[in-house]
């Protein structure tokens, strides 16, 4: 067993950090939404004192007091004689917008689903969806979310698909399918994006009747409807299988949002519907194929929001992982790009040979 570097007394300091987590999250946020951390940012070094603060914020000095002793346990402000300075920590805190859009999501998506976590993985269901309504999963009622639970959601949905598009795009380029089945299109963000690329592109996205009707409304928008068409389908009705004569099935963040059992169904409805010279391709984030610690760990804690919210079995995948799924289900994989955008990997697959 490999030896931990962290001596007891800093292993015992993380584990009473992440023991009162919750509460300093949301003191960060306030710090965040109350203008504090922005006011310290144009401070710069010398920072300031907490009557200035009080004075230009409008806040009183029982609420900067809180908040600040909090940012300091946090690393957010350093204190200096009367003076409180932005640490770098508060900088990319207050300015960071990955770190906006994961706040965000966390605040007002996952925060109280949150509480029936356990619950959830007990059940095997997301408990925590009762928050906001009477779904069996989030995608069932996500049109029906409240109006900003949604827009946090979408903004953090395409922040991190949408940043991988054009290279994954250019790289769909390179073989030019004329026929594309586009499982899972959601808004339609890819299939606009592609076909603007690649004139003579003719895209079918395929999704539930929530997504399909708010992809049409943008693809009509983009002046797109003769070349982008959509199909209302759940994809794990046994009953209805996918259309064919496509010569590539893509699925972009998409597969992360089944159990493993639901993705074998999913893949092998692929395998029937795909011309033995087609291609299928994954564009997925693998959490073990980060370079960056940072990264590994927003995956590994945005798996716990499909546990408690999402569907109640599915998450982010590893890499070694995805191989094994694939595999399982008759393909292989001709090309692994990694990484695309803010860190996703491009799986693409055809069937495997005789």
């Amino acid at each position: 067993m490999k030896k931990n570097k962290i001596s007891a007394l800093e292993a015992k300091e993380k584990a009473l950090e992440l023991s009162l987590a919750p509460l300093m999250f949301q003191g960060a946020r306030a710090l965040f939404e109350l203008g504090i951390l922005d006011f310290l940012k144009k401070m710069g070094d010398e920072g300031a004192s907490q009557d200035l603060m009080a004075q230009k914020l409008g806040l009183s000095p029982y609420v900067l007091e809180v908040l600040l002793e909090a940012g300091l346990g946090m690393g957010l402000v350093e204190f200096k004689e009367d003076r409180v300075i932005l640490t770098k920590t508060g900088y990319f805190f207050a300015t960071d917008p990955m770190v906006k859009v994961n706040m965000d999501f966390s605040h007002y998506v996952c925060y109280l689903p949150s509480y029936s976590f356990l619950e959830s993985l007990i059940n095997g269901k997301p408990e925590g969806l009762r928050t906001f309504g009477n779904w069996e999963t989030i995608y069932e009622g996500l049109w029906s979310l409240p109006e900003t639970v949604l827009e946090k959601w979408l903004a953090f949905d395409h922040f991190y698909s949408d940043a991988s598009f054009n290279e994954a795009s250019e790289i769909l380029l390179q073989k030019r399918p004329k026929k594309i089945l586009d499982i899972g299109g959601n808004t339609g963000k890819w299939a606009i994006h592609y076909a603007q690329k690649d004139p003579e592109a003719e895209i079918t996205i395929l999704d539930l009747p929530g997504a399909v009707e708010e992809a049409e409304k943008r693809i009509d928008d983009a002046g797109l409807s003769h070349r982008i068409n959509c199909m209302k389908m759940n994809i794990l009705d046994k009953d209805q299988p996918l259309p064919k004569d496509y010569d590539w099935i893509w699925m972009s963040q998409f597969l992360d949002c089944f159990g493993e059992e639901e993705i074998s169904l999913i893949l092998d409805k692929v395998h029937k519907s795909l011309d033995q010279n087609g291609y299928m391709s994954i564009l997925e984030p693998c959490w073990d194929q980060q370079k960056f610690k940072a990264a590994s760990y927003c995956l590994q804690a945005v798996s716990l929001y499909f546990t408690c919210l999402a569907n109640g079995k599915s998450k982010f995948y590893s890499s070694r992982k995805w191989h094994k799924m694939i595999k399982n289900a008759g393909f292989q994989i001709v090309e692994e790009i990694f990484p695309l955008g803010l860190g996703h990997t491009l799986f693409i697959c055809t069937k495997q040979k005789d």
